[in-house]
């Protein structure tokens, strides 16, 4: 049974503080995060995490309660990474109209997940932790609103920010549903193309709107 957000927590136990602690977590997430790209999560037991990182399962237990609380910590960690990538991509794609931008950084996401497929689909088995709380991820929202507020002038800041939010959820669910569902990158664009199209119909009408 999969973890709750508190009880996730709880798992989490002694906290590393000198570099050969941390070196020796950082050991153990790597070993289960190759061995959850390949296997379950409900396959996986923390002997074998233990034994492929090297260490003994003793170890293993002053630092993580069971395997969810390890696997947790590296879900917190790929949100993380995806929020980088995504402000990543977005900047790169400067220049561009909203949903273009909006499209390429979906599409990105998207094949970063299908390259570790099993670990992303034993993620969604894990309580998901409220990313749009994230520091980075107030951020990326605030990147996307601010785009939104450019080609959308009429729009007011907490009007940009709500439609930010919505744009970027959206993208998020898409995503994991597809992965979920095994489907294609063209499955996975036809589908934005029709959300993001439609969303931003009402604000192409605004006046001074570039796109």
């Amino acid at each position: 049974m999969k973890p709750g957000a508190a009880r996730a927590a709880e798992m989490a136990r002694k906290i590393p503080q000198q570099e050969r602690s941390r070196s020796l977590v950082e050991g153990m997430l790597a070993a289960a995060g190759q061995l959850l790209t390949r296997r379950s999560l409900s396959e996986v037991t923390t002997n074998h995490i233990a034994q492929f990182a090297g260490v003994s399962v003793g170890s293993l237990y002053q630092y993580f309660g069971d395997k969810y609380a390890i696997a947790q910590a590296l879900l917190e960690r790929h949100q993380q990474e995806s929020i980088r990538l995504a402000d990543d991509v977005f900047a790169a794609a400067e220049g561009e109209r909203f949903a273009a931008r909006c499209r390429t950084v979906t599409r990105e996401i998207f094949a970063h997940h299908q390259r570790a497929r099993t670990l992303h689909l034993n993620f969604l088995t894990l309580e998901q932790p409220a990313a749009h709380r994230l520091p980075a991820m107030l951020d990326h929202l605030h990147t996307l609103a601010g785009a939104l507020q450019s080609d959308y002038p009429g729009l007011g800041a907490a009007s940009s920010r709500a439609h930010a939010e919505v744009i970027a959820a959206t993208g998020h669910t898409l995503i994991h549903s597809m992965i979920d569902r095994g489907e294609r990158d063209t499955d996975l664009v036809e589908h934005y193309d029709a959300f993001i199209d439609a969303y931003l119909q009402p604000l192409r009408q605004r006046p001074g709107s570039a796109s």
